[in-house]
């Protein structure tokens, strides 16, 4: 799985960091990371806090669906690699 498709966005909202992970190719959504998960642990946690999607007509969430285990794969890579982009902060 090519992971080129991905893209790990932190911002700041209202004060606190909120972190997205965003699928860039269609079906295009985001997916807002639970601040309590913790990618580095096994423990079967979730990591979605919310999920974005456009409207479709041509019934794209099916494929949304078989992707999010690739979006939690990618972040746990992400975290791994020091020069991935921004380090992956926990809101305070």
């Amino acid at each position: 799985m090519s992971f080129s498709h991905f893209l790990r966005v932190e911002k700041q909202e209202r004060g606190r960091t909120v972190s997205y992970i965003l699928h860039t190719a269609t079906p295009k959504f985001a997916i807002e990371i639970d601040p309590g998960y913790d990618p580095r642990s096994d423990s079967g946690s979730h990591f979605i806090k919310s999920l974005r999607l456009t409207n479709s007509w041509h019934g794209d969430y099916q494929r949304c669906l078989s992707l999010l285990g690739h979006a939690e794969t990618f972040l746990r890579r992400a975290m791994d690699t020091p020069d991935a982009g921004a380090p992956f902060r926990k809101p305070p």
